[in-house]
């Protein structure tokens, strides 16, 4: 909910009418930051397993790549896979491949 300086705005490309039916009003500044995840991210996170897709429309993908990099740096394991062709929550032919990829990151995380 966050977004780098430049990049384009997840509110205005759409987000506004879905924030304002959660909130039941137009977000301000503060609640926008207490929405996103970057807010509530700390050095004793759980592990992140991040998928998104490439073509989506509902949130720049530049978000989670965002939220990876500032896991990676506080030392929270954390992987992102960006799906070339998927869209928001459409990952497609590669459905399959995400459920097999988030067993993976389970059983490494969990068995610990």
């Amino acid at each position: 909910m966050r977004e780098p300086p430049g990049a384009p705005s997840a509110v205005s490309q759409g987000q506004h009418d879905k924030l304002r039916a959660l909130l039941g009003r137009a977000p301000d500044a503060a609640q926008q930051s207490a929405l996103s995840p970057l807010r509530w991210l700390r050095a004793d996170a759980p592990p992140l397993f991040l998928v998104h897709g490439q073509r989506d429309a509902v949130v720049p993908v530049a978000q989670s790549r965002q939220l990876h990099v500032e896991a990676r740096r506080l030392g929270v394991p954390a992987e992102l896979w960006v799906i070339p062709d998927a869209g928001h929550a459409d990952f497609g032919s590669a459905a399959d491949l995400v459920g097999a990829r988030l067993r993976d990151f389970l059983s490494r995380h969990l068995t610990r």
